[in-house]
């Protein structure tokens, strides 16, 4: 089999729930071997039940009349690491299987010629081949073009940084300002909470998501913008490894003498053992970032540091969330309190229950786009609150367009070393240290005030950041962003009206990326009411009517027989007012005639 067929089936056996996407653009003869075929006709057969790898050998066996064990195929799982690149799999399975056709109707067809033979029969096989179905369904990829990244919006030391190191990699500047931004939450969040005003408070982690295709560097990206945490951590190991052996090494001798004790039945020194033993602290090697791992492990991790980031290029973790087989519960848990701050408690049949009361979880992921519709696609992923966790953006991609020769230069040193110093200070030399709260000052309070104020009727039904719950936690975000950029530029409190102008004008970036994701997964009904509005407009104006109500309008979607629509005529005069911007530059006008009643004039 080649690669590519192999992938897809070890990611099929990974995540079953993606066969019937697969099996709708994949077919059995797109695959170039025999058992390939056998295997991947076995999971068509078996996709409206559960089944397992045994299932498959048997089927493979009694259908096809192929040998196969059952360490072939559990060998043929461990190949998989995660499934979101089986449509991508799918897709090159499918233009080889085309590829192969076609060569072998070539070859048909010059033998045809070679005996006289009719080859009109042939011809339209092969061009049924070269211009496929027009029916055959398409999987649209999730991008679009949304505004650049605000650098400018970034203090002196994170501008430059973000400058230099994009310039360096030739990565779009969105990528290294939003994987910092995530590495700033990261060093900040296990010594700083955010107070906005008494009653306002918002622990400092946040939920980076910055979609790329493959060949752009991230890896590169997220390496570079990591390298002062990791040095803080072995720093920090340094330090504290002969502390953690003392530590370790008095426990160990304690227990020796408490398990001597109970074997001579001595129990009052047996109690005196076991209260010091529960008493004697083990300092713990101090960690910040964890690479891609399971929401079970996470959750022990956060038990032990309480406080801690996950960074990775690879998409593994929106599997992780999933669930392996499309569950949800505790796979949603961690992600959902660790962001929040609030208790997390993981009840374990075999082990100890995990409870952690202040977690703080960043993430920082920089994933290929594909994910993102996965993770959409789940059953709670939008109800449960997640999707509205994070912070998206979609940059535009630099592979095609890098330079070679000569290669851009080297981010300087001293640019460098400024950032690296500003994370540094920010994880502090205590890893121990209590959290503190972060004020804002006056002027910044009523500033984050005004933008929520500003936001909150767009978040109505039908409003234009009505997304799944995203758009009602922007303020608390941009609150977040506020205080890091801050700490990152001053390094103590109060948060100053500066750093909050900043993160809304960079708030104002992540709403129109926000939009575009939510909106590509089928999550921005205002925007897909845009269009139809439109056109009911154009319909109206044919009738020679150049004012109408907003039941009018209301109307007219009605007869268009179009869903999700607002069912008063009020619903629909706030959503004209919200699309008034779409309006005017078409030349309609939306003005006021009477309270809540809105009237429209075409200008055409």
């Amino acid at each position: 089999m080649t690669p590519h067929e192999t992938q897809l089936l070890a990611g099929l056996l990974l995540d079953p729930s993606k066969i019937a996407d697969v099996a709708r653009t994949v077919g059995v003869e797109d695959f170039s071997t025999g058992h390939g075929r056998a295997i991947y006709a076995a999971f068509v057969d078996l996709a409206d039940r559960s089944f397992s790898p045994a299932d498959i050998v048997e089927h493979v066996r009694r259908h096809a009349g192929l040998p196969l064990d059952l360490p072939h195929v559990n060998e043929l799982m461990d190949r998989a690491a995660t499934s979101v690149h089986v449509i991508d799999d799918a897709r090159r399975v499918r233009e080889g299987g085309l590829a192969r056709r076609r060569a072998e109707k070539i070859e048909e067809l010059h033998r045809r010629q070679r005996r006289g033979d009719d080859l009109r029969p042939v011809l339209r096989e092969l061009q049924a081949l070269v211009d496929p179905s027009e029916d055959e369904p398409e999987i649209a990829p999730l991008k679009a073009k949304g505004p650049a990244f605000p650098t400018t919006a970034l203090p002196p030391v994170l501008h430059d940084y973000v400058i230099a190191r994009a310039t360096e990699l030739q990565v779009p500047e969105d990528m290294i300002a939003m994987a910092v931004l995530a590495v700033l939450a990261s060093a900040a969040q296990r010594r700083w909470y955010a107070q906005v005003r008494p009653g306002w408070i918002e622990p400092l982690s946040i939920y980076v998501v910055v979609a790329l295709g493959p060949g752009e560097r991230k890896s590169s990206a997220l390496k570079s913008v990591l390298r002062p945490i990791r040095a803080w951590e072995k720093d920090m190991a340094r330090i504290t490894d002969g502390e953690i052996a003392a530590a370790s090494t008095r426990r160990d001798v304690l227990e020796g003498q408490r398990q001597a004790a109970i074997r001579k039945s001595n129990r009052s020194e047996a109690e005196a053992l076991a209260r010091e033993l529960a008493e004697l602290h083990v300092p713990r090697t101090p960690r910040i970032v964890v690479q891609d791992t399971t929401s079970e492990r996470l959750a022990a991790l956060l038990q032990e540091h309480e406080s801690l980031g996950v960074f990775s290029a690879e998409a593994g973790i929106f599997d992780r969330m999933r669930g392996r087989y499309t569950r949800v519960g505790t796979d949603f848990e961690v992600y959902l309190q660790g962001h929040a701050g609030d208790t997390i408690t993981v009840d374990r049949q075999t082990r100890e229950t995990v409870r952690v009361e202040h977690p703080a979880l960043t993430l920082g992921l920089l994933v290929q786009p594909e994910p993102l519709h996965n993770l959409a696609s789940v059953p709670g992923s939008a109800g449960t609150g997640l999707l509205a966790r994070f912070l998206y953006s979609l940059p535009e991609p630099r592979s095609g367009f890098r330079e070679h020769d000569p290669p851009p230069p080297e981010a300087p040193h001293s640019i460098v070393t400024a950032y690296e110093d500003a994370v540094r200070r920010l994880l502090g030399d205590d890893p121990d240290s209590e959290r503190q709260v972060l004020a804002f000052q006056p002027e910044a309070r009523q500033e984050i005030q005004r933008f929520a104020a500003k936001i909150e009727p767009r978040l109505r039904p039908g409003g234009d950041l009505e997304l799944h719950g995203w758009g009602s936690k922007l303020a608390g975000a941009t609150a977040r962003i506020a205080a890091l950029l801050h700490l990152a530029d001053v390094g103590r409190p109060p948060v100053e009206l500066l750093a909050v102008r900043r993160a809304i004008h960079i708030a104002e970036y992540l709403i129109d990326h926000a939009r575009i994701v939510f909106r590509l997964m089928g999550g921005d009904p205002h925007e897909a009411l845009q269009d139809p509005l439109i056109a009911a407009i154009d319909e109206l104006a044919s009738e020679n009517k150049q004012d109408w109500t907003s039941t009018t309008i209301l109307e007219a979607l009605k007869r268009r027989g179009l869903p999700d629509i607002p069912s008063t005529a009020r619903g629909m005069a706030a959503k004209l007012e919200l699309l008034r911007p779409k309006l005017d530059s078409i030349g309609v006008r939306v003005v006021e005639r009477r309270a809540r009643r809105k009237h429209i004039f075409h200008e055409r």
